[in-house]
């Protein structure tokens, strides 16, 4: 099932074990050979995934905060995020790992030597559903106590998460009854160093003074995620967007070849409409933050994009799938008096929960996503703008 999630043959996971197995072998002569130096950190924080769930995280922060002020943290943070850690003058010292070379023995090794010159009193790994990528920076640091979640094996396969929980100082028990993401984060803190701690949206840092501004009303658009298998076709967002180029400028904002490849497409699609601007592959991360925070509205599949709105108390519409309802989005209806309170489209099936294992015959696009048809979306957009009025 772990292999049908990644989309590899068995050959391909194969050779991923043998990947993981060789970095242990690394790993054991990493511990034995490269010795910490002399720095001293109170805390070391690895949130090494991608922006939407470090953006969710950025609300338990809080916690962090007051049971560490005035403390020296450290963060490990993913490439990725680096931009919005920078932002915080609560970490001491940030250290990024780029999870695309991680595998790679010089990278790797070197990534090692640099944060194994530092000592901790604590260390942890806050994620629910650990990684092979942060169990494997807590396997090689050296602290009096390494905490992290028991949590599930979305990103990880059973025997990988059994072995990586060898260690671990301690682990928080998984919750009783499934939580949204934002209610197991708080759930963590809770459980280690802050009973009171009740969760919110997250709130994104302040941004600083740019120019990188569009002018007038406008819409901004994030065509892909993380996995296209979850991607609501371009024609369809073409169509949506025609209904908003009377009242909004449209934006097409995202990174990489394959943002690139659908923002293309929906340029042509949309007979290069002079409403519509690409700005895909032409902003920094910050300058896409800042033009999403001068937004009307966001509107995209269920990506960093739109907790990015959200953090930044923008109005947004995401389409979704089946496979986690209710855990990253929606958010908790306790929250859905807010105007930014993100609205959300799905196909309901008897299916839902199925973690992308998915048991449906494969198309292009999972079947719950491909289901959501233009006139759900359309009707939800018009309960939206209502809203907004």
């Amino acid at each position: 099932m772990y292999a049908k999630k990644l989309g590899l043959t068995r050959t391909g996971m194969l050779e991923v074990y043998i990947l993981i197995i060789f970095h242990e072998l690394l790993n054991f002569f990493i511990r034995l050979l490269v010795r910490p130096k002399g720095e001293k950190f109170d805390l070391l924080l690895v949130r090494t995934d991608g922006i939407g769930d470090y953006i969710i995280w950025l609300d338990s922060l809080r916690a962090y905060k007051e049971a560490f002020k005035d403390k020296k943290v450290l963060l490990v943070c993913s490439k990725a995020t680096l931009d919005i850690a920078k932002l915080d003058p609560f970490f001491t010292k940030i250290v990024p790992l780029d999870r695309g070379q991680f595998l790679k023995v010089t990278y790797w090794y070197s990534f090692v030597k640099k944060i194994r010159q530092y000592a901790f009193d604590y260390a942890i790994a806050p994620a629910f559903s650990r990684s092979y990528v942060s169990d494997s920076v807590i396997s090689v640091i050296r602290s009096k106590r390494r905490v992290g979640f028991h949590g599930d094996c979305l990103n990880m396969s059973r025997w990988q998460k059994y072995y990586m929980e060898c260690f671990y100082t301690q682990l928080i028990n998984t919750p009783l009854e499934r939580l949204p993401e934002i209610d197991i984060n708080a759930y963590f803190v809770r459980t280690l160093f802050s009973q009171d701690f009740q969760a919110q949206l997250p709130a994104f840092p302040v941004l600083p003074i740019s120019c990188s501004y569009v002018e007038g009303n406008y819409c901004v658009f994030f065509l892909s995620t993380n996995n296209l298998f979850h991607a609501w076709s371009v024609d369809r967002f073409v169509k949506i967007a025609m209904e908003l180029v009377d009242k909004y400028k449209i934006i097409l904002l995202g990174y990489g070849k394959i943002d690139q490849d659908l923002s293309d497409a929906f340029m042509c699609l949309s007979g290069n409409n002079g409403q519509i601007i690409n700005k895909v592959n032409k902003t920094s991360f910050l300058e896409t933050a800042q033009i999403v925070s001068h937004a009307s509205l966001v509107i995209g599949n269920d990506t960093g994009g739109i907790h990015l709105a959200t953090s930044l108390c923008v109005p947004s519409l995401a389409i979704v799938s089946g496979a986690h309802p209710g855990r990253f989005l929606p958010y908790p209806s306790r929250f859905s008096s807010l105007f930014y309170f993100p609205h959300i489209v799905f196909h309901q099936m008897d299916c839902f929960g199925c973690d992308y294992r998915c048991s449906r015959p494969m198309k292009q696009v999972y079947e719950c996503i491909d289901s959501v048809n233009v006139e759900s979306v359309r009707k939800e957009l018009l309960s939206l703008l209502n809203c907004l009025k």
